[in-house]
């Protein structure tokens, strides 16, 4: 096990194994290049979960620029410019990548039978997941939309009922998401900075951990959990949870 751990990403890759190394006693620093911690995360959301991983003991860099990375028998050395612009160096036993994934579309002969591919590689589908040949259909990792299992299964069945003649359908904000921290992110449908973005009015209310039985029985109060509704129909337009238990 690395006693120092380096950890380039900090999105839900990154943060999954970065959080599990800490937890098992390396000292981890998470090198990120956007200013903000977990963009796509509701934003009281991940400021409660930085908060409690900065108390573990996590170094999260936010806003840094990575100018080179050397391996040798003693370790890793990666040299960056903070936030600020200074030079920075990070000296680790190890140093994980996490900086996103692409589709693996490598292999499928795309060019041959004209299949249509997008900058990225993905599949390019309609709202329908179909490609722009007659019969040929695409779901999952390879093709528009997060890259989630059972968003790909959804695709999967919808495909299905539409090639039967019947009427598949994906409501993409009604996936849920869930990062395997410890403690775990959750959510599903929008943050309150996308309904602020799309001027939309809404109410917002949050509820502690700390005041949670299930919680307080467990032994672990951190995080909270916060709905967001319409002003005017009280409908749910999203569920956020930081905390012990936020995958169930």
């Amino acid at each position: 096990m690395p006693k120092t751990l380096g950890v380039i990403g900090s999105g839900v890759i990154g943060l999954e194994m970065g959080s599990v190394w800490r937890r098992l006693g390396a000292q981890v620093t998470v090198l990120e290049a956007l200013p903000t911690f977990l963009g796509a995360v509701d934003e009281q959301v991940a400021k409660e979960a930085h908060k409690a991983f900065t108390k573990q003991g996590l170094k999260i860099e936010l806003g840094v620029k990575i100018e080179s990375v050397k391996a040798d028998k003693k370790g890793v050395t990666v040299a960056y410019a903070d936030a600020k612009g200074a030079a920075q160096t990070l000296a680790v036993d190890k140093l994980i990548v996490s900086i996103g994934r692409s589709p693996n579309t490598t292999g499928l002969n795309a060019e041959a039978v004209g299949l249509k591919l997008d900058e990225r590689g993905a599949i390019e589908v309609d709202d329908e997941c179909r490609t722009n040949l007659p019969g040929v259909w695409a779901v999952g990792d390879v093709v528009r939309g997060p890259m989630l299992a059972h968003k790909a299964e959804e695709e999967g069945v919808a495909v299905a009922e539409r090639i039967a003649g019947q009427h598949g359908h994906v409501n993409f904000n009604t996936i849920p998401w869930v990062i395997y921290t410890s403690p775990e992110i959750a959510w599903v449908g929008q943050t309150e900075q996308q309904l602020k973005a799309a001027g939309r009015a809404y109410k917002a209310g949050s509820f502690p951990f700390m005041a949670n039985g299930r919680a307080r029985a467990l032994g672990d109060t951190t995080g909270l959990v916060k709905f967001l509704a319409d002003a005017a129909t009280d409908e749910i337009l999203g569920v956020h949870i930081v905390g012990p238990f936020a995958r169930s």
